[in-house]
């Protein structure tokens, strides 16, 4: 356990230096993390390796639980104009093109054999982060880039956490985990619902909201249903509740965001350094970045077709992976350390892969971002 606080200890050091040097440099602070988390791995890496999983799996769950349910507690049912609709249609064909097309290239470039992990694997490369939003200064290109990321955080993770249960359990006992899940949501939310019927709970919501989640999250496990599941429907309850303030008592603070930031993309950091791709391994999933762009601008003429071509083109280069998909890559690596059975064979292969697309999206997106004047007029 000692190595484990010495590991974070060096981990909240390294990327509080990255972050600064990246606001000095102009780099992105996802690049600088990385590099910081390849100079740990060099330093350290086998501390990694030494810290329990279950650390590991802690860290992901409660990183990804807060993000799933600030995502869906925006989502007001009631309230979906055209541009949330375009949203959802943008993520719907963008998984259609991914599947068909997407999963085609990887088991030409990767050689896979597993068609449950090509399917995988081309929904979870949909996967998209707001990494670069605020940068934006167009407001429909933020308007655009934020809901898809906010939408593709709910509906991709939300397939990912479902083709997980299908491929581990089979047929029957994914439903159950899934209306069990989706059951003890529903009570959550009735009861945030009636505690929140008194107003002077309502500054106390951040709190109670969060901790409720945790609790959500951690029974569902307890009772073996899809817990993902629970976080989502309780998020949409509590997202159409309405009591003063709302918006503003679900905010991770700044200081937690940046803690968990940095302990995610810095660890993955410290995996490349372990596991470092081959060179064939990177043309290979520079190729497959370059045809997931393709994909992505056919999508965007399709579901946008009021936007002009640059305006396109500026939405199919601005896709970052960024933290959403580091937190799936730490999950896996955590998993594959327990050599637990996810149900899909190959998971290295996935790792690598989303690794490459993260790199790869990040530096793309932060060029596209830094000379948008050349997209935008």
């Amino acid at each position: 356990m000692e190595v484990a606080w010495l590991y974070f200890a060096l981990i909240l050091l390294f990327g509080s230096l990255a972050i600064f040097l990246s606001e000095k440099l102009g780099f992105h602070k996802h690049l600088m993390l990385l590099a910081s988390g390849l100079i740990l791995g060099f330093i350290a890496a086998n501390a990694l390796f030494n810290i329990p999983v279950g650390i590991f799996l802690a860290i992901t769950s409660v990183v990804f639980i807060f993000i799933v349910f600030e995502c869906t507690s925006r989502v007001k049912l009631l309230h979906l104009d055209t541009m949330w609709q375009r949203s959802f249609l943008f993520i719907l064909v963008s998984l259609f093109l991914n599947v068909s097309f997407l999963s085609f290239f990887s088991y030409v470039l990767f050689d896979f054999a597993d068609l449950a992990m090509l399917m995988f694997l081309s929904i979870l490369l949909t996967l998209n982060s707001n990494d670069f939003v605020e940068g934006t200064k167009s407001a429909t290109m933020k308007e655009i880039l934020g809901l898809e990321s906010l939408m593709s955080t709910i509906l991709v993770s939300l397939l990912l956490f479902i083709l997980l249960e299908f491929r581990q359990s089979g047929l029957l006992m994914p439903m159950e985990k899934i209306l069990g899940g989706i059951a003890l949501g529903f009570v959550f939310g009735l009861f945030c619902f009636f505690l929140f019927a008194r107003n002077r709970l309502h500054k106390w919501a951040n709190p109670i909201v969060v901790g409720f989640g945790f609790v959500c999250f951690f029974i569902a496990k307890i009772f073996d249903v899809n817990a993902f599941i629970s976080i989502v429907i309780f998020g949409l309850m509590f997202a159409n509740l309405h009591f003063k303030n709302k918006e503003k008592q679900i905010k991770l603070p700044f200081y937690l965001k940046e803690i968990f930031e940095i302990t995610v993309i810095v660890s993955i950091g410290v995996i490349i350094y372990s596991t470092p791709p081959t060179f064939a391994q990177v043309v290979s999933g520079a190729i497959l970045f370059f045809a997931y762009t393709i994909l992505r601008y056919v999508a965007a003429s399709a579901v946008f077709p009021s936007l002009g071509q640059k305006e396109r083109l500026f939405v199919s280069l601005s896709a970052s992976k960024g933290l959403n998909m580091a937190i799936f890559v730490l999950l896996f690596f955590a998993y594959k350390l327990t050599s637990l059975d996810l149900g899909l064979f190959g998971v290295s292969k996935i790792i690598n892969i989303a690794i490459l697309f993260m790199i790869f999206s990040t530096i793309v997106s932060s060029i596209t971002v830094k000379y948008s004047k050349l997209f935008l007029s």
